[in-house]
């Protein structure tokens, strides 16, 4: 991670309707935050805007780093993102490491639940596929002699009427 996909990822947050605020407390500590207000600009140029952030003590970070990472997920202490990802790598290696060697997860909490969605939603896939697949040859089998009896039976008939 280096600090462009850093930046990257704060603009895109923008492009997705998100509002983050990247704070200093005027005391060394940095943070990005969510969760806040102020008033609507008007207009697309820039103007006095008034904003207020609330930011929890334990989201507070020695440097800038740290804070756009542990926004972002990557940082430690957020157990629920590091969770997800240790549950999105597990399934990667037990299920799809030989077909997506190359497969990472995502930066966010919501890309790797969405990342193990779709793995989860593979596997059901396949496992109901393997399921169904002998289910619907045996039925095309028997639609297939059906098929010739009926056959065999509009023939015999024809050749009763001729």
């Amino acid at each position: 991670m280096n600090d462009t996909d850093r930046l990257n990822w704060l603009e895109a947050q923008t492009e997705i309707g998100h509002c983050p605020g990247l704070i200093n407390d005027d005391n060394g500590h940095w943070a990005v935050s969510f969760e806040g207000s102020q008033n609507c600009p008007q207009g697309d140029e820039p103007c006095d805007i008034a904003t207020n952030f609330f930011v929890e003590a334990d989201n507070w970070y020695s440097s800038i780093r740290e804070a756009i990472d542990a926004a972002m997920g990557e940082g430690v202490d957020n157990k629920e993102y590091n969770y997800a990802k240790e549950l999105a790598s597990a399934i990667w290696r037990e299920k799809y490491k030989d077909e997506s060697p190359d497969w990472e997860p995502l930066p966010d909490l919501m890309g790797v639940l969405s990342q193990i969605d779709n793995m989860i939603a593979g596997m059901i896939g396949t496992e109901y596929d393997n399921e169904r697949i002998p289910r619907l040859e045996a039925e095309i089998e028997k639609l297939e002699k059906d098929y010739d009896k009926l056959k065999c039976y509009l023939l015999s008939m024809r050749k009763e009427v001729e």
